[in-house]
């Protein structure tokens, strides 16, 4: 940054300081790094002089309330978490859920849990171990 505007005339320590200030304040605004690259560039094309982080702050704001970045946003998101298909699978789970417990317990062997859910699901599952 400081190379786009050399009449600022900042001494690297300077510097230095200018950016732990930075780091701090956008570190408490939750500013990821392609943000702030984002920021920076309008920052430059925007200001005739060095930027101060009040500056940066209100463009990132600004990017943040943008339709772009809420669109970004909305292409990150995590897909919702599948649910279960009905209450018959909920059921299914839950009883082959019960039986691997009877299994940790020792109420059941190994063996006898794997029947019991392969007879209940109609698939075949292993609860041995494998080496």
């Amino acid at each position: 940054m400081s190379l786009h505007y050399p009449e600022a005339d900042h001494t690297p320590e300077v510097l230095d300081i200018i950016a732990e200030d930075w780091l701090n304040d956008l570190k408490s605004e939750h500013v990821n790094a392609e943000d702030f690259k984002h920021c920076i560039n309008e920052a430059r094309r925007r200001n005739t002089f060095f930027p101060k982080i009040s500056d940066i702050l209100k463009i990132i704001k600004e990017y943040h309330r943008s339709p772009a970045y809420q669109a970004h946003l909305d292409e990150m998101a995590l897909p919702e978490s599948p649910s279960y298909k009905s209450d018959v699978d909920l059921k299914r789970n839950k009883k082959c859920l019960a039986i691997m417990a009877k299994v940790i317990s020792g109420e059941l062997t190994a063996t006898e849990g794997e029947h019991k859910c392969n007879q209940f699901l109609g698939i075949n599952i292993s609860l041995h171990h494998q080496k």
